[in-house]
């Protein structure tokens, strides 16, 4: 199954074509000779210059939107390392549903197709109606013991990722958000200690001494020589 998860992924990522220059560069022209200062819209003028490109200019009519949220928990949040304790996943997710979310405001406000996708959270969702069941496993593992996620669970996860992303190509989906929902989402093992700043981001949910913590447990966690053959045994 691995094999073939990652030929899959392989053959996605390779049909992906690059912007054409051609159209970054006009999108650009027509941006800095609008009634306005130059990048007076900052990132914003980016994100509209690769959106054109990555159209191939055809941007005319009106664009179909889509939103996605992946839900899931992370085990390192066993080490306290959260603002808020595992079962607020749970509770989101249901909040999500329920309409009740900063998310749920901007996808109505903008007409935007939203969709709630289970990928791994620790609860038992049972046949909840609007919840996409796409769980990959009740969580990951804690990583500062052990893994958090074999090869073959992160490819799964991805490939829920690719079949949605064609799924919403099939619907004729011309512009897609993805987000995510997690609690301790600074401790994915893809973080480095060096991205947790020494300080608390200004209005942060994290208290000092649960910061501290997380970027101990980072440490840590980075410094364990894991690897595949370590899932197999546990």
């Amino acid at each position: 199954m691995t094999t073939t998860t990652t030929s899959l992924l392989a053959d996605f990522v390779g049909a992906i074509a690059a912007p054409d220059p051609k159209w970054l560069k006009q999108a650009r022209s027509h941006l800095d000779n609008l009634t306005k200062p130059l990048g007076s819209l900052g990132r914003l003028e980016d994100i509209a210059a690769r959106f054109v490109a990555i159209r191939n200019g055809e941007i005319d009519g009106p664009l179909k939107k889509a939103a996605y949220v992946f839900a899931a928990d992370h085990g390192i949040a066993a080490e306290g390392v959260s603002a808020y304790p595992k079962e607020v996943t749970r509770q989101m997710v249901l909040n999500f549903l329920q309409q009740g979310a900063a998310i749920n405001v901007l996808a109505n406000l903008h007409e935007t197709e939203l969709t709630i996708v289970d990928v791994g959270v620790d609860a038992d969702f049972g046949d909840l109606p609007g919840l996409l069941h796409r769980k990959v496993r009740s969580g990951t593992r804690n990583m500062l013991h052990e893994p958090a996620m074999s090869e073959e669970e992160m490819l799964q996860a991805l490939q829920v990722g690719l079949r949605l992303a064609t799924s919403a190509q099939q619907k004729g989906q011309t512009l897609i958000a993805a987000g995510e929902w997690e609690l301790a989402i600074l401790l994915r093992p893809v973080r480095l200690p060096q991205c947790l700043p020494a300080k608390l981001p200004p209005r942060s949910p994290v208290r000092e001494p649960a910061w501290r913590e997380a970027r101990r447990t980072t440490r840590s966690a980075l410094s364990m020589p894991f690897s595949e053959s370590t899932l197999q045994k546990t």
